[in-house]
């Protein structure tokens, strides 16, 4: 890609619009130098004046110029996208182009997003139409609907009714083949009937190896429909390539009892075309050619521009380098450029000038409404909006736009004479005009075409009259295909869904039930999980969710109650986990267990209930074992199997069952002193497993503080003194160490202890500051003694019953201490 400079130069106070154009010197000077001619004749004031704009003496746009860049696509999809996206990001204002449908349509999709406007002057595809996709493009040229009904016209003018269409598979060519297709469907009264063939584009189709590939059967197939009307539409750069390989390799095609119709794309390739046909032992005398052009005397005045112009005028764009001449990438302009103006075709040449003066004239006229707008600002949906709305008498006629942001010019249908020359004999303005007479009508005489098949074999059902070196001969349908009448000029592949596992079939068979049609020469078997109900199915359906299947299967079954499948396309139900059951047939999922139920085993259809009164799974769903059937918060799980006063292990299957927590004893006074918080008793280092499961025991009655209860006894609570003698907590259990918990009350302490308070205190300690303090005592308590019976207070008392009260103090005190 080579950059034009610009050409225009900037000065103070002027205006400069940007507009690119993203288009391609591959096939002419015509096509080349169209938008560089065009913009100039606009700055200068030729041709035909912007209305609203200011003009010098000698004619020039004052304040006002339009700047163009020139860009090559080389017919690459890819190059069009970095033209448009490298447009956008420099603020052009609008781009002109793509040129080819095929480059064009991926570039609009990109203006679409980046809101740049793209005017069209060549691109002529139908699917540009859609304004959903290609909401910022717009065109001048007319669309190929328009195409269409001309060659659909021409048909009905010489009262053909059966064609061959052979087309490339890019979005121009393939586009044309499919709206003809429709209008042979919509236009019942023609009576027409076309069979097509589209070829892949191949970037190397100058090879004649890959020519004989790709165009070789799609030509055989369509000389077997015995049509003598031809209609070939191909990319501009394949014009001379695909005459040059017909007249090589099937010239009989080029007899006066074939007439060939070529679409637009050969007109602006003409220098090419006619190059190869003079260079070809063919005629095309009485070939017709489909081409874009007004009778506008703007477009009259545009060409005369065009002719009295030189090639020295413009910028190295369109010159041709002699590298890009011998790799192909650019045409000889000797070929394509006469000074004169002889031999100019004016392919598009109308459409380009109507694009750039739209551009400008839309331009101008929000320059003119907002003057306060910058220049940079003029693009986008403000510009698109101003253009739609524009009406002129343009080069292509009267210049509107439709819905689809199209406009409708005119067409020349050009015959060509002895020496190629294209004489239009018919105008087309929406219905076809003669011109001038045909120079040659076709299917004149009975004469046969040179190098035309004679001999022709009739041939039978399940085979196929082809043509091979030069004639015609029978060749037995291959497997997978089938022919069912005599004399067939193709083989039919088989419908999908449908074999034919042997050469020579006549018909094909549907595959049956339980199978589908692999590679239309055999049928095979569902995999599981899969089925086919009906017989030719191309592809085997997944079984529902819900249900399976097994191999070569016509329908699936549901899954059993108690499994389930949650997708598409299991051969194998599900069984539920534990913990879960599915009650029903054809499930997707299964549902956890209600509390108070347990599920132990997987693939269950219901939940078994704990039978705990008073009791259940303490509010959890989903159980999974019966382990977990526990009692009530205010009861607790006994054994009625003579182990009362024994911990139940959860799974000891005895009968059981949950009694309300006792009551404690304090005299008379019954008080709740036991709190029982149903469940299990949790361990710490446990796994979860099962075995640890199995060994979880119900949670025991416990004692409130300020109760106790005996180990052998333990649903008989005590109460204390007070919350200090009894901590609470398990049977045996009392308060402060000592106190003996085989004693209701915890009343007194055990062996060796002696109370003192409602702490206990060891006896053992105590006895050796005794045997210290206990003589102190006695010598200390005869003094005592005597002082007793001697005082004035007990001086009158019997000396007897003095004895006995001293005897009896020293008793209490040897009693004090432990001594007795």
């Amino acid at each position: 890609m080579r950059l034009l400079p610009s050409l225009v130069t900037s000065v103070a106070g002027t205006t400069i619009l940007k507009l690119g154009y993203c288009g391609t010197k591959f096939l002419s000077w015509t096509y080349c130098i169209s938008p560089e001619l065009a913009v100039s004749s606009i700055n200068a004031g030729q041709v035909k004046r912007l209305e609203g704009a200011e003009y010098s003496e000698n004619g020039t746009l004052l304040d006002f110029q339009i700047e163009l860049v020139q860009r090559e696509h080389n017919a690459d999809k890819a190059d069009g996208l970095m033209i448009i996206s490298d447009f956008a990001r420099d603020g052009y204002n609008a781009v002109l182009g793509c040129g080819y449908s095929s480059v064009t349509v991926d570039a609009a999709t990109y203006g679409r997003a980046s809101e740049t406007v793209m005017i069209g002057y060549s691109a002529t595809s139908p699917r540009l139409s859609n304004k959903e996709l290609y909401s910022y493009f717009l065109r001048l040229c007319t669309p190929d609907s328009a195409q269409a009904t001309v060659i659909t016209d021409v048909m009905q003018a010489n009262d053909w009714r059966q064609f061959a269409f052979l087309s490339t598979s890019d979005a121009y060519a393939q586009g044309l083949a499919d709206y003809v297709a429709q209008l042979e469907t919509e236009r019942t009264e023609l009576q027409l009937k076309g069979t097509y063939q589209s070829v892949e584009f191949a970037a190397d189709f100058g090879d004649r190896a890959v020519q004989k590939r790709l165009w070789g059967p799609a030509v055989d197939r369509l000389i077997q429909t015995r049509a003598k009307v031809w209609m070939i539409c191909v990319g501009a750069d394949l014009a001379d390539k695909i005459y040059e390989f017909l007249a090589e390799e099937y010239a009989f095609l080029f007899g006066p009892e074939y007439v060939r119709i070529t679409c637009e794309t050969f007109s602006m390739a003409f220098g090419l075309v006619q190059s190869v046909v003079r260079a070809q032992p063919i005629s095309t005398f009485g070939d017709f050619n489909i081409e874009p052009k007004s009778d506008s005397p703007v477009f009259d005045a545009f060409l005369d521009r065009y002719k009295a112009s030189s090639i020295d005028e413009f910028g190295e764009f369109c010159r041709c380098t002699s590298e890009e001449v011998a790799a192909g990438k650019c045409v000889n302009p000797d070929q394509n450029f006469v000074a004169n103006g002889e031999g100019v075709t004016g392919a598009y040449l109308d459409a380009m000038f109507d694009a750039v003066f739209s551009f400008a004239q839309a331009s101008l006229n929000v320059k003119n409404r907002d003057g306060n707008l910058p220049v940079e600002d003029i693009k986008g949906r403000v510009l698109l909006d101003e253009i739609l709305g524009l009406e002129f008498q343009g080069a292509t006629g009267a210049v509107s736009f439709d819905e689809y942001q199209d406009n409708y010019g005119g067409y020349c249908v050009n015959q060509a004479d002895e020496d190629f020359n294209q004489i239009c004999v018919w105008r087309w303005m929406g219905s076809l005009q003669p011109v001038s007479e045909l120079k040659f009508k076709p299917f004149d005489g009975a004469k046969t075409a040179s190098g035309a098949p004679s001999d022709e074999p009739q041939c039978s059902p399940g085979s196929m009259r082809v043509m091979v070196d030069g004639a015609l001969q029978c060749i037995e349908c291959r497997a997978g295909t089938f022919s069912s009448s005599s004399n067939s000029p193709a083989c039919t592949p088989c419908a999908a869904g449908s074999v034919a596992p042997m050469d020579g079939a006549e018909e094909c068979t549907p595959c049956a039930v339980g199978s589908f049609g692999f590679n239309s020469t055999h049928c095979q078997r569902c995999d599981p999980g899969t089925f086919a109900s009906s017989v030719g199915r191309l592809v085997c359906e997944p079984c529902p969710a819900g249900s399976i299947s097994s191999g070569g299967a016509s329908s699936c079954s549901l899954c059993e109650a108690g499994s389930y499948t949650a997708a598409k396309g299991f051969s194998e139900c599900l069984p539920c986990s534990a913990g879960f059951f599915q009650g029903s047939e054809g499930a997707t999922s299964c549902d956890f267990c209600p509390a108070g139920t347990f599920s132990d085993t997987p693939g269950q259809p219901g939940c078994t209930a704990c039978g705990l009164a008073n009791g259940g799974t303490g509010g959890m769903i989903g159980v999974a074992h019966g382990q977990f059937c526990v009692c009530d918060p205010g009861f607790y799980f006994r054994c009625r199997d003579g182990e009362s006063n024994s911990r139940c292990i959860l799974n000891s299957g005895a009968n059981v069952t949950c009694e309300p927590c006792p009551s404690a004893k304090t005299g008379s006074v019954v008080l709740r002193g036991l709190d029982c918080a149903g469940g299990y008793e949790s361990r710490a280092g446990m796994s979860g497993s099962i075995e640890d499961l199995s060994s979880l025991q119900h949670a025991q009655p416990v004692n409130l503080p300020g109760f106790m209860s005996l180990v052998e006894s333990p649903y008989e609570s005590w109460g204390c003194r007070n919350e200090r003698q009894c901590f609470g907590g398990v049977p045996g259990v009392c308060g402060p160490a000592g106190r003996d918990g085989n004693v209701q009350g915890c009343t007194t302490c055990v062996d060796g202890m002696f109370g003192i308070g409602d702490d206990c205190s060891d006896c053992s300690g105590s006895r050796e500051w005794l045997m210290i303090a206990l003589p102190i005592c006695f010598f200390f308590s005869i003094p005592a003694m005597y002082y007793f019976c001697n005082s004035p207070v007990t001086a009158n008392v019997g000396s007897m019953l003095a004895t006995t009260m001293a005897f009896g103090m020293i008793v209490m005190i040897l009693q004090v201490f432990g001594v007795f």
